[in-house]
């Protein structure tokens, strides 16, 4: 009887300590999820902001708004040198910097984007009436190319976002 008392009382530690486990497996996984996901929503604000800009500079080109669209510009500048800032603070994801690094790439691009493209677009928008056809079909290959090389730098980023959320254990919405 003390026998089958005592394996009782092990096999009930033993479940115990099992289940303790279990439940602070589960603490910690579900914990580096919920790290995973935050540190991915900080990066993506800090992107969303840059591309909140430059919609907004491409609102102010439509405008032909010489005023509007130099200010525009200023701020898509000044947005992408903060949020370059703001990367680096975020810092990297469990010593791993290759978030930072992608997400930089990307905004490499934005720079890419402002200082080519749009530049020149923006010398045939402040102008519209000056222009002619010919310059027309520079103004869209400029918007051509920009829209090129935005979706190639995006797609990147966007595989190696999903990649990342995979190794993470969760999903992206889009």
């Amino acid at each position: 009887m003390k026998v089958l008392l005592n394996f009782t009382i092990l096999i009930s530690f033993l479940l115990l300590y099992s289940n303790a486990n279990c439940i602070t497996f589960q603490y910690h996984f579900f914990d580096k999820i919920d790290d995973a996901i935050e540190y991915n929503d900080k990066m993506i604000q800090i992107q969303a902001k840059v591309d909140d800009c430059l919609v907004i500079l491409l609102d102010a080109i439509d405008t032909h708004k010489k005023y509007y669209i130099k200010g525009a510009y200023k701020e898509c500048k000044e947005t992408i040198k903060k949020s370059k800032s703001e990367i680096k603070k975020v810092g990297k994801f469990k010593n791993d910097d290759q978030y930072q690094i992608e997400l930089l790439k990307l905004l490499k691009m934005y720079e890419d984007i402002l200082k080519n493209e749009i530049r020149k677009i923006i010398k045939f928008a402040i102008k519209p009436n000056e222009l002619v056809e010919s310059d027309y079909d520079t103004y869209y290959d400029l918007y051509d190319s920009a829209l090129s090389k935005y979706d190639k730098a995006f797609n990147v980023f966007q595989t190696f976002q999903q990649d990342f959320a995979k190794k993470w254990n969760f999903t992206i919405e889009n």
